[in-house]
């Protein structure tokens, strides 16, 4: 499992390795792209204007720890309250706030000075002012813009359309696009001291002005749970990004002190309308308090009740004093009426009547007394008669006044009787009239708290309002770094490069893409992996394509290993017969007749006879390497004669070679496909086969012709012809088909002008009635070999390192 691991890493390693060849090929694009890429962006940079950023620090302070004071039980609910920061970052960004910035700060004019190539805009060193005369607000206005060129009298008036050369002067009026308008000039300036006089003036509507201020206005926390805010703006111009930042903390601290100081304002303005309220309530009041007091005869309540509880206790102490003087004085009436006319009567039984209580007594005393002298004298004495005369009319007298003073106290009771009532009746409606009156009276502390509560309020709000505190605190007034956030050099210059690498990168990838080339043996082990690949041809110049007698360079050495590869592939063959190898190819132009002859060459290095048989009878090719004319006697001759000896077809000794025999194709037939299948071409090769070590038969190609399919089972071994960077790949297919439908004998791929930029400058002239437009190739400077570094991989390395630096110094 690791040895598996260890060789993928080392076939992606090659890979990576190969697609880096592939595009190092084509590194003057890339180093042109990267110089263009970095030239554009350097020219942006040089002309771009720079963005700053502008930025402030504010506190927002919480109101309801500043300003009017509450009670300390109200004030506790809202100890604990925060500062809603979304709620006063909406305020910094509302239309009505940056409306009053952008107009105090004139932001819907703008100027800028006109150079050549950069417009740069002013903001404090302005050398005039223009001043609308539109008299209203430019928030419907459309967007003006014109330019003027300054001079020392007066100025020239640039518009979108042509160039007026009226001279105006400065401080009248002028009107554009149906505006007008004053140019005022600053006296402190002077025109010929400023060294530009070309200016533009640009005035935008309102509405689009404190939109894009409020876009542009970022609004931040500087922490989590903090409650300072950070105010950022960028711009062109710091002078005018601080100006803004400065005046929106300016406008916001003023709308927050207005707000606060119109909450004070209509607190006052509440109080003084209540005031008015509560004056004729508490009179009402008052007045309701006196009119029941009077009717009810209240002026103290407590007091009235305690005077009121005392009466009720006397007069019902009286009444029970009545009662038991009448019951004692008709105890003392019934008394007289059953005791004897001289018996003794009760005294100080409590009646409380001095006249009868005398009564009593002098009754008493002359019943005493006549008693003692009837002791001595007789019932008809005249002093016990005139003491009998004396007691009668005593009882007489104390009768009647028990009859006076019954009436008079039954008079008297019925009258404190009535009293009685009416002072019970009087205390049992104290408690009603008691929460009458406390009802008035809780009316009247109410109203009278509200009363002084108010009072109080407007003293505090007023002033509340007389010292009213800021809404925020300045933590840092607006500051521009001085290093621009924009352009990013770092990033445009990198970006530049990244670009001029991609478009490049993505052109060759395109074309990498859209290629359907072979190039190396790569192709070959991944399109068509059963067909063994026996050799690859280097690309060569058109003077050196043909092998000399100890030819020792690259191309003898690539048909050597040829040779040496077709040798191991050839199957044994009996004694007698030689080997019969077949050249063929897909298309035309594949350099199968050049593979032909050289490996006949080579195979005649080693002192073979080696037979060189042209069987391409349509397009014959061999007689331009020989310069002969190609309608001599050869092949065609033989297949359509049968009284031709093939002894008359062969060409020895060429190119000055003992051992290389040649048969060229001859004149081209017009039915060749039935020549190559009449027999004669089977009974040559085998007449042949006795007479030659090695046959190469150079045929057709297979694609548009059937030739050399007709022939092609008589073949030992079948070489078939590839050329890099010209042979599509879905050729590949074609030939791989061949091979599998055992329509070719022993296949075996050449690759052929391996490493060339263009084929060789040859190709078919013959009309296949087949149009093969093919492009030539790329040169992707692949290294080839055979598997790892053996002694026949490294002269090809060290071609391709030779190749390399060739395209390196072109």
């Amino acid at each position: 499992m690791e040895n598996n691991n260890n060789n993928n890493s080392e076939i992606q390693e090659i890979n990576i390795k190969d697609i880096l060849f592939k595009y190092l090929a084509f590194w003057t694009w890339f180093l042109v792209g990267v110089i263009i890429s970095l030239a554009v962006a350097y020219t942006y940079l040089r002309y771009q204007s720079d963005i700053y950023q502008t930025t402030a620090k504010i506190k927002i302070l919480d109101s309801s720890k500043g300003g009017m004071k509450l009670p300390s039980d109200v004030a506790a609910l809202f100890s604990n309250s925060k500062v809603n920061l979304d709620n006063e970052m909406e305020v910094l960004k509302s239309y009505r706030l940056i409306e009053l910035v952008s107009k105090n700060l004139n932001l819907e004019t703008n100027y800028y000075v006109v150079g050549n190539i950069i417009t740069s805009e002013l903001w404090k060193d302005k050398p005039f002012k223009v001043i609308w005369l539109d008299g209203k607000d430019s928030i419907n206005t459309k967007t003006i813009g014109f330019e003027i060129e300054l001079q020392p009298k007066g100025y020239k008036l640039i518009s979108e359309n042509s160039k007026s050369q009226q001279l105006f002067k400065f401080g009248k009026k002028n009107k554009i696009k149906g505006q007008e308008f004053i140019l005022v000039l600053d006296t402190t300036v002077s025109i010929s001291e400023l060294g530009y006089t070309k200016f533009k003036v640009v005035r935008l509507p309102l509405s689009i002005v404190v939109e894009r201020l409020s876009n542009a206005l970022q609004l931040a926390p500087t922490a989590k749970q903090s409650e300072v805010l950070s105010l950022q703006l960028t711009g062109e111009n710091k002078d005018k990004s601080e100006a803004i930042i400065n005046e929106i903390i300016n406008k916001f601290n003023e709308d927050g002190v207005i707000d606060r100081q119109l909450v004070s304002q209509r607190t006052i303005d509440f109080v003084n309308e209540r005031f008015i309220n509560l004056s004729g309530e508490l009179d009402s009041i008052e007045n309701q308090k006196k009119t029941f007091k009077t009717e009810n005869d209240l002026s103290y309540l407590p007091e009235d009740a305690r005077v009121t509880m005392t009466k009720k206790s006397l007069t019902e102490g009286d009444y029970y004093a009545l009662e038991t003087q009448i019951a004692l004085a008709k105890l003392l009436e019934d008394t007289l009426k059953k005791d004897g006319p001289f018996e003794l009567l009760p005294s100080n039984i409590g009646i409380e009547n001095q006249n009868i209580n005398d009564l009593i007594a002098d009754y008493n005393k002359v019943v005493l007394d006549r008693g003692k002298l009837l002791v001595s004298a007789g019932v008809k004495n005249p002093m016990v008669v005139e003491y009998s005369e004396k007691i009668i009319e005593l009882k007489q007298n104390i009768l009647s006044s028990i009859r006076v003073l019954q009436k008079q106290l039954s008079v008297t009771i019925n009258n404190v009787k009535s009293l009685k009532q009416e002072n019970s009746s009087t205390f049992s409606s104290i408690p009603a009239k008691e929460k009458i009156l406390r009802s008035i009276e809780r009316q009247q502390l109410i109203k009278e708290t509200l009363y002084l509560f108010l009072l109080q309020k407007r003293e505090e709000a007023a002033v509340s309002k007389a010292v009213t505190s800021p809404s925020i605190k300045v933590v840092d007034y607006a500051m521009t770094n001085y290093i621009p956030i924009a352009p990013k050099r770092s990033i445009i210059y990198f970006a530049a490069l990244l670009i001029g690498l991609l478009i490049p990168f993505g052109i060759v990838y395109i074309i990498f893409l859209t290629d359907t080339k072979i190039h190396s043996k790569l192709d070959f082990e991944r399109l068509s992996p059963t067909i063994p690949v026996v050799a690859e041809i280097p690309f060569i110049e058109e003077d050196s394509r043909i092998i000399i007698k100890n030819d020792r360079s690259v191309l003898a050495e690539s048909f050597r290993i040829l040779r040496t590869n077709i040798n191991y592939l050839i199957p044994i063959k009996k004694e007698g017969e030689c080997p019969v190898i077949y050249t063929s190819s897909s298309i035309k132009g594949e350099g199968k007749t050049f593979v032909s002859l050289n490996l006949a060459l080579t195979f005649a290095s080693m002192d073979k006879k080696v037979l060189l048989l042209g069987s391409d009878l349509r397009n014959p090719q061999l007689h331009k390497y020989l310069k002969l004319n190609k309608n001599r006697i050869g092949l065609t001759n033989y297949l359509y004669d049968s009284t031709t000896n093939w002894k008359d077809l062969i060409n020895d000794k060429v190119f000055n070679n003992d051992y290389l025999s040649i048969i060229f194709a001859g004149s081209v037939p017009p039915n060749p496909a039935e020549l190559l299948s009449n027999g004669r071409f089977e009974e040559l090769l085998k007449i042949l086969k006795k007479e030659y070590d090695y046959i190469i038969v150079d045929t057709a190609p297979t694609i548009l012709v059937t030739d050399t399919l007709l022939i092609s089972q008589l073949a030992d071994i079948t070489v078939y012809v590839t050329r890099a960077d010209h042979t599509d790949k879905k050729l590949l297919t074609y030939s791989k088909g061949l091979k599998d439908q055992s329509k070719m004998v022993n296949m075996a791929y050449v690759i052929n002008n391996v490493g060339g930029e263009k084929g060789y400058g040859y190709g078919y002239g013959y009309g296949y009635k087949y149009s093969y437009g093919y492009t030539y190739g790329y040169n992707y400077g692949y290294g080839y070999g055979y598997g790892e570094d053996s002694e026949d991989s490294k002269p090809r390395k060290r071609n391709v390192l030779r190749w390399i630096k060739k395209r390196l110094k072109k």
